[in-house]
């Protein structure tokens, strides 16, 4: 199928309800059994070197949204079947009525697709908000629905496009989804108010700042073939003072692909080449993006938490992101014992607690130093175990940080829930919190979340097998087992409370540490440094 502009033929009937009673100034006039003869004008869909790349034409069941005024908003219907570029619409509903005022020489809108919950009408303007996940297509399966709008005064309305198509170039393999982000934070999907020129050319005259800088496009067969080429839109914005970014996630982690510059204002009805390149850093092993300040700061978490190798000297991220030691030897006595480490007292420079080694049993053993010597200073093995990180690529997230994930930050729709941020679940058993990243959609073959946000909840609430987790973590998602702490060697709360620590303390024997339960999430409360808690490193995307 291919791309339409429609010219809509107003039908005899239809004039006649228009018609104003010159006895009153205004009239409720029904639209019962009106029809509307449309005509798809052949008119392309452009590259930028101005070879056209498609056309479009009626297609049975094609909907478009009529405005008469302000009054109303019905659903007229494509009745023919097949496809062509002429078709009579029909009136989808009964006992409809618009009001008409013979003083006023009435402007008619249109908007297509029509959308039910999207779309309304001033006397000058139409409001329309562009959705921020979609789903891609290719020229394999051309099923673009563009959004076009018009106006006339007379008995016929040219519907004209008005966004702006991307053609991503896809090189890589196990690509789930890609990120289209405006650093400058200007808009590209959202709330838009779409007026009209002199010639009745409609055109983006404002777009809302409450709506997203960001485009998520997932994949329409789970993940994106090499090869071949995929196509999504957005509103028509001019990016040339700032440019944009490219992401995309696969199975081993999250990729900048690179910062594009853009020498030209993105038009309306014009298709844009974005190829997908390695000229930016792989955040390999890592999740999704997630914003951690008001600036615009981006961080991201490692696919499992911190462990030490007692017997290696080494430190390694678990293997799953639910993977907790509890009771392990390592972890009820750390100090010159054998086996594995996750949870930790709070590291500092005193040589005698570097890591939080040594703090299983006693108050003071870390009391002799106030300063924080981050885990992330470590070279540390991947998940599973393919590579090692250099010293430094990570490090302990600040209290701060995390209070703007789990508080404050955009995020994604989630069900009917904006600015999902986070849920309490069980993944294989384990209780814990899903983080969900800032670009985010929820897969269909998974039922939809409950209590997204809130507290308190129960863990019961949201309950995922391995395989369901494993396709939400390739989405981006972060899982924080509730592994308890230790506190004298004796492990509490494990399974009830997960405690993390953050890279921000506050006398030489307390420091700060977020803290999840079923009845609160906090995300500065104090311990003691001796306590034994989880560690998840992030890392920065520059």
């Amino acid at each position: 199928m291919n791309m339409k502009y429609q010219k809509i033929i107003i039908g005899a009937l239809l004039l006649a309800a228009v018609a104003c009673n010159k006895d009153e100034t205004t009239e409720s006039k029904s639209l019962d059994g009106v029809t509307i003869d449309c005509v798809a004008e052949p008119d392309d869909l452009l590259d930028t070197d101005g070879k056209t790349l498609a056309t479009h034409v009626w297609s049975e069941g094609d909907a478009i949204k009529m405005f008469f005024g302000t009054s109303s908003s019905p659903q007229f219907v494509a009745s023919l079947t097949g496809t062509s570029q002429a078709s009579e619409f029909t009136y989808a509903s009964s006992n409809g009525t618009y009001t008409s005022n013979d003083e006023i020489e009435y402007f008619f809108k249109a908007l297509y697709p029509y959308e039910s919950n999207n779309g309304s009408c001033t006397s000058t303007t139409i409001s329309y908000e562009y959705p921020s996940d979609l789903e891609a297509y290719t020229r394999d399966d051309w099923n673009y629905v563009p959004v076009m709008a018009g106006q006339s005064k007379d008995s016929s309305i040219v519907l004209h496009n008005i966004s702006t198509v991307l053609r991503f170039k896809v090189t890589h393999d196990d690509i789930t989804y890609i990120v289209v982000k405006t650093p400058s934070g200007k808009p590209l999907t959202g709330p838009a108010v779409i007026s009209f020129d002199d010639s009745s050319i409609p055109y983006i005259s404002s777009a809302d700042t409450t709506g997203k800088s960001y485009l998520l496009c997932s994949a329409p067969d789970g993940k994106f073939v090499p090869g071949k080429e995929y196509y999504t839109q957005i509103m028509p914005v001019d990016l040339r003072d700032g440019g944009y970014s490219i992401y995309y996630h696969t199975g081993r982690g999250y990729y900048k692909a690179s910062t594009k510059s853009a020498s030209q204002a993105f038009a309306r009805n014009r298709c844009y080449t974005v190829e997908l390149t390695d000229d930016g850093a792989p955040f390999t092993g890592s999740s999704g993006s997630f914003t951690c300040d008001e600036s615009g700061g981006t961080l991201f978490f490692a696919l499992g938490n911190l462990t030490y190798l007692i017997d290696k000297t080494q430190w390694k991220f678990a293997e799953n992101q639910w993977d907790c030691l509890g009771e392990s030897q390592g972890n009820l006595k750390p100090a010159g014992s054998t086996g594995r480490v996750d949870l930790f007292g709070f590291s500092t420079a005193a040589p005698r607690n570097y890591w939080g080694l040594n703090s299983a049993t006693g108050a003071t053993t870390d009391v002799t130093d106030s300063t924080f010597r981050d885990w992330g200073a470590n070279a540390i093995i991947s998940c599973d175990g393919s590579e090692t990180f250099a010293k430094n690529a990570w490090r302990t997230p600040l209290c701060d940080e995390m209070t703007y994930v789990l508080r404050t930050r955009n995020a994604s729709k989630v069900g009917k829930v904006e600015n999902a941020r986070f849920i309490r679940a069980t993944v294989d058993g384990v209780c814990g919190i899903i983080l969900f990243p800032d670009y985010f959609k929820w897969p269909d073959s998974i039922r939809t979340p409950k209590n997204i946000n809130e507290t308190p909840g129960a863990y019961s609430a949201n309950k995922y097998t391995v395989q369901q987790f494993k396709t939400l973590e390739d989405l981006g998602v972060v899982f924080l087992p509730a592994a308890g702490s230790r506190r004298q060697g004796t492990l509490k709360c494990d399974g009830e409370s997960g405690f993390y620590w953050t890279g921000d303390y506050d006398t030489p024997s307390t420091a700060d540490a977020v803290e999840f339960s079923e009845g609160t999430v906090a995300t500065q409360n104090i311990f003691r440094r001796s306590d034994g808690h989880a560690v998840r490193l992030v890392i920065n995307e520059d």
